[in-house]
């Protein structure tokens, strides 16, 4: 088969043309540090790449849901354990002044520390984080409970659930009327105890210890709810926390180059290339004269 310049031109052409696509490939996985960087370099992979970042946004997502559990709950917990820290005082309150009954100011002045715990149960039970209260159902813009300690927040049952994995919801919220108003009322008990040593009627007082200590006990099943819903969260985001790490794992493998290999090819592309350039540049120094020699 004759081979003519034209050919030879043509062939050298190709060849530059190809190894200079290889290398500005190579070069853009090299700077990406991504062996995909559009859908027509792999279509396959590229849908599993894209279902897998599709993946890790979700558990991002979960990430924030759980940190947003994690604050409500913990304010839970503050706000539960001031609750629980008076009510132990004023059954030592109570449990003073049921053993002395000394006199008329010294039960003015029980009863005005008595006073003193509620208002400071009050302010507890109407805690909230940024502009949103803990204890008010999804009313959460609207301070739960009035001065006299009576509930105007949401309904019971109105609960918080936040999505911490994928169809896995937890409960983080309490409403107010089920800790402080519902069959045990916390509030009324607190101000009766107040009235009762104020008062000086030992019977009422007597009565009024045994209301406190059930509302203790009544919080504290609250607190310890609220430690289980805790210990839950932290269970939910150490599985978050694999299962992502897992899919960017997978996802690694998937799109990044291997450096090393990559960097070899490229190198090796370099001189392929200026091999090309040499022979090109060889084949247009020749003329009709040097076949006619």
């Amino acid at each position: 088969m004759r081979v003519t310049l034209s050919m030879l031109y043509g062939n050298v052409t190709r060849y530059i043309n190809m190894n200079t696509q290889k290398y500005y490939q190579l070069q853009e996985s090299l700077l990406s540090q991504k062996r995909i960087n559009r859908p027509s370099d792999d279509p396959v992979s590229m849908t599993q790449v894209m279902d897998l970042r599709k993946m890790i946004t979700e558990f991002d997502q979960y990430d924030r849901n759980i940190s947003s559990a994690q604050t409500f709950v913990s304010q839970t917990e503050v706000a539960l354990g001031n609750v629980v820290d008076r009510l132990q005082r004023a059954i030592e309150l109570t449990v003073d002044v049921n053993d002395s009954l000394n006199g008329t100011s010294e039960f003015a002045e029980a009863a005005q520390e008595m006073r003193d715990i509620f208002t400071e149960i009050l302010s507890s039970a109407n805690s909230k984080i940024g502009n949103r209260y803990i204890f008010g159902g999804f009313e959460t813009t609207t301070k739960p409970f009035d001065d006299t300690g009576s509930y105007v927040g949401g309904a019971s049952g109105q609960n918080i659930d936040i999505e911490v994995g994928r169809g896995q919801y937890l409960t983080v919220n309490f409403t107010g009327d089920d800790v402080f108003t519902g069959t045990t009322n916390v509030m009324q008990i607190v101000q009766d105890a107040a009235d009762a040593i104020e008062s000086g009627d030992q019977d009422a007082i007597t009565a009024s210890l045994a209301d406190l200590q059930a509302a203790l006990d009544h919080v504290l099943v609250y607190t310890t709810t609220n430690g289980a819903i805790s210990n839950r969260i932290d269970i939910a985001s150490e599985d978050n926390t694999d299962l992502r790490d897992a899919f960017k794992a997978v996802l690694s493998d998937t799109e990044d180059i291997d450096l090393t290999q990559v960097s070899s090819e490229f190198a090796l592309q370099e001189q392929v290339l200026e091999a090309n350039r040499l022979v090109s540049a060889r084949l247009m120094e020749q003329n009709i004269l040097d076949f006619l020699a």
